[in-house]
């Protein structure tokens, strides 16, 4: 009969330092996009609701029942199109890696912007649109623009370390086309929900 043999105590943290250290720069990027949304945030509440950009935001939001889809999406597309690009061109550059968190900082920046522009001009009973319309499709494009800049972050890496820094093309094209339809996503249900507000 063989000896049990006793685990080691310390084996639960070492596999939670392990965790943290290799999505270390999920977090990074979460963070980043966490301070572009309390930036935001800030932001929109020095300006109040007589700011131009919150001007820009009603417009926005009245003309989304006389708008065609195909317009309403074509903004969202165009903007992602240029971060994706922005990651794209980080990706192949040596110091990319110092370029790369521009991309959450922003996307947190224009979500803080939006949303506390929302919650000032419709209150807490917006939530009911801003939760499914804005909220939803915005964690699922966020998730996305994580892997993008994960693999912008990973070819960088390699790249620095003078291997060949071609990361798959497949997940990129997959992650672009995820993102695309979480654009088409967000635009329907804005239209569908825009009649709560108005």
């Amino acid at each position: 009969m063989r000896p049990r043999r006793r685990r080691p105590s310390h084996a639960a943290p070492k596999r939670r330092e392990s965790l943290l250290k290799s999505r270390s720069t999920t977090i990074r990027y979460l963070l980043f996009m966490l301070g572009g949304v309390l930036l935001g945030s800030i932001g929109a509440v020095l300006c109040g609701t007589d700011s131009i950009p919150c001007k820009i935001l009603i417009n926005q939001l009245t003309a989304i029942p006389e708008r065609t889809l195909w317009a309403l999406t074509r903004e969202r597309l165009l903007f992602m199109a240029i971060l994706v690009l922005y990651l794209l061109i980080a990706a192949r550059c040596l110091w990319g890696r110092g370029m790369i968190p521009a991309v959450p900082l922003l996307f947190g920046l224009g979500q803080g912007t939006g949303i506390t522009f929302l919650l000032m001009l419709l209150g807490w009973n917006g939530l009911g649109f801003i939760l499914p319309a804005v909220l939803l499709p915005r964690v699922l494009q966020l998730a996305v623009l994580v892997l993008l800049c994960n693999l912008a972050h990973s070819s960088c890496t390699g790249l620095g370390k003078g291997e060949n820094a071609s990361s798959p093309a497949t997940l990129w094209v997959i992650s672009i086309l995820l993102l695309m339809g979480f654009c088409i996503l967000e635009q329907l249900l804005r239209a569908k929900m825009a009649a709560m507000i108005l």
